[in-house]
């Protein structure tokens, strides 16, 4: 079976925003396939890889204090880079080949690919976040949300994991704990002025609902 539409997980990192219609998850899950094929490739000294947990926490603390809102996005952006960056080049090829699985339909071998990689680098975010997103996308949110969780409890400063806590939750109509997502992501990301009138929204909407 193929899906109406299958976002490509690198998306995400692009824009960050998250809010598409419901054929966004409308990705159906069929057997997987035999055979699914993935290629190690060599791994190559990357300073930014090596420092990357330093690059990672210099940055973060730089974008709690940014005063500028061009100044945040910025960072923002030197994040998710530093993020993919900090994970083995063995990884990062096997993502892409998930993503290629995913993209041609081949919903199991995929599966297969982004479990691999989350199992044997536990501490690569990127792995965690791109597993949790292909689960949203097969409808799957509970246990999009549990490896969210989990990403979250290992790396607090991890926001592309809130903003796709926050999505979930949202289309799941749970407005307080999306709203107190909202607020978490507030503290680690500020500045960033599209998020933090949705968030102002939503605080408005649980606020009705009292």
């Amino acid at each position: 079976m193929t899906s109406r539409r299958l976002l490509a997980p690198f998306a995400i990192f692009a824009t960050l925003t998250l809010w598409a219609g419901p054929d966004a998850h409308a990705a159906q899950e069929p057997g997987a396939p035999a055979g699914a094929a993935a290629t190690e490739v060599r791994e190559q000294t990357d300073p930014l890889r090596e420092h990357g947990k330093a690059t990672i926490k210099a940055l973060l603390e730089k974008l709690k204090t940014a005063r500028d809102p061009a100044r945040a996005k910025a960072l923002r952006e030197r994040l998710m880079r530093a993020w993919t960056a900090s994970g083995p080049a063995s990884a990062q090829a096997l993502l892409k080949e998930a993503a290629r699985a995913q993209a041609d339909g081949l919903i199991g071998t995929a599966r297969q690919l982004y479990d691999m990689v989350a199992k044997r680098w536990p501490e690569y975010e990127d792995a965690h976040f791109r597993r949790a997103y292909f689960l949203w996308q097969l409808g799957r949110h509970e246990a999009a949300l549990a490896v969210l969780d989990g990403l979250l409890k290992r790396s607090p400063g991890y926001f592309p994991a809130l903003v796709l806590r926050i999505h979930i939750l949202r289309a799941e109509k749970r407005w307080r704990e999306a709203l107190k997502a909202c607020r978490r992501l507030k503290t680690i990301a500020p500045l960033w002025e599209e998020w933090e009138k949705r968030c102002r929204r939503m605080e408005l909407r649980v606020q009705r609902d009292i």
